[in-house]
């Protein structure tokens, strides 16, 4: 299992650094700089027609998005969240751990003059699940490209994302992504604007 796994490794910790709360607070406020509740974030991870993401999912996208510094201090996020120690988290149980601690779930971030839109979600999904093959954006392209045109489709980014198989995005989040990718709506998106919208990403989330 999993959660049990990791919690093993917690524990073989000699301190624990951060109480429940400061952990919390750090996930909270590494969210709030990028203009994101925790509500959001949730849904911009969760796969589709499913209520719940799984423990190494979260973990996953917290680590590669670096709202904790390490893999110990989201273990302890998990186990915070998990109370029955399931392997899955749902938005409820999201929910209790923020309330208990009085942090906020869907409230607008102070600052923040840029809502973030329901599409959004798409572009985050299909953005990290790309993001795990730990390559350079311009070696991501190349990989992707399997005419060796120098162009991407759509069909070719959902033939990769599909090889990957270390997550589940729908056509509607490939089509957002490929809109979002495509700046000249040529239909297909060139490595210039691949390497720009990827790395304006990178910056954001």
């Amino acid at each position: 299992m999993f959660l049990a796994r990791l919690r093993f490794k917690a524990r073989g910790r000699k301190r624990r650094v951060n109480t429940d709360k400061i952990i919390l607070e750090a996930f909270v406020g590494a969210l709030a700089k990028r203009k994101f509740t925790p509500e959001e974030f949730f849904k911009a991870i969760l796969p589709p027609d499913s209520q719940t993401v799984s423990v190494e999912a979260f973990v996953e996208s917290i680590m590669v998005k670096k709202l904790l510094e390490t893999e110990v201090q989201a273990l302890r996020l998990v186990s915070i969240l998990c109370e029955n120690q399931s392997d899955s988290i749902s938005l409820l149980n999201l929910k209790k751990a923020l309330v208990a601690f009085s942090m906020p779930l869907t409230d607008p971030v102070v600052g923040s003059s840029n809502p973030i839109k329901i599409e959004q979600y798409s572009v985050i999904k299909v953005h990290d699940l790309l993001k795990r093959r730990t390559i350079s954006p311009s070696d991501l392209f190349n990989a992707i490209d399997t005419g060796g045109d120098m162009q991407l489709s759509c069909s070719e980014i959902k033939e990769f994302v599909a090889s990957i198989g270390q997550g589940s995005v729908s056509d509607n989040d490939l089509r957002i992504f490929v809109n979002f990718l495509d700046i000249d709506r040529s239909g297909l998106v060139s490595k210039a604007e691949f390497l720009q919208q990827f790395r304006m990403l990178d910056g954001i989330y």
